[in-house]
């Protein structure tokens, strides 16, 4: 079955203050940005573990970052899709773990889980990236692959 992105448009900050009127042009502004952010030697940590970025390549359908952490590889693809979400796949040793459908209503990303209605609790989306690309968290109940509570983050180390 192919993941279904929110029932409704992804909000873009650029349309919402007028500096663009493409949400397909948003959604590959945020791909490229978000990209340029996991560049190396950019340096991580996932749940007090190191988190290594080895490259991240431009593909036909979007962009691909490839790292590893604690001994385990990951992919994680990002594409920019026609409807104006950014569509993005996380593959942990090969195997899909994680899907979600991304925007950026304001000056924090936000992104929900395939099927998910798109509307967010009264304080925060299911997953969020900080205005600076500092940090990523999601909640995990919202993922049925993590058969945990809370929350699972990444963030950039002070250095």
């Amino acid at each position: 079955m192919t993941p279904k992105p929110p029932p409704r448009a992804p909000h873009w900050i650029a349309i919402e203050q007028g500096w663009s009127t493409d949400p397909c042009d948003c959604a590959q502004l945020a791909v490229d940005g978000l990209c340029l952010a996991a560049r190396p030697p950019a340096d991580f940590v996932f749940e007090g573990q190191p988190l290594t970025i080895h490259r991240v390549e431009a593909v036909t359908s979007g962009a691909r970052v490839v790292g590893a952490c604690g001994g385990t590889s990951f992919v994680l693809e990002l594409a920019a899709r026609s409807d104006g979400w950014v569509e993005g796949v996380l593959s942990v040793d090969g195997q899909a773990a994680l899907s979600f459908f991304l925007e950026r209503p304001y000056e924090e990303y936000e992104f929900f889980p395939p099927g998910h209605s798109g509307d967010a609790p009264p304080l925060e989306a299911p997953g969020r990236i900080s205005k600076r690309l500092t940090w990523a968290q999601i909640r995990a109940t919202d993922w049925p692959s993590f058969a945990r509570a809370g929350y699972l983050t990444v963030e950039t180390v002070e250095g």
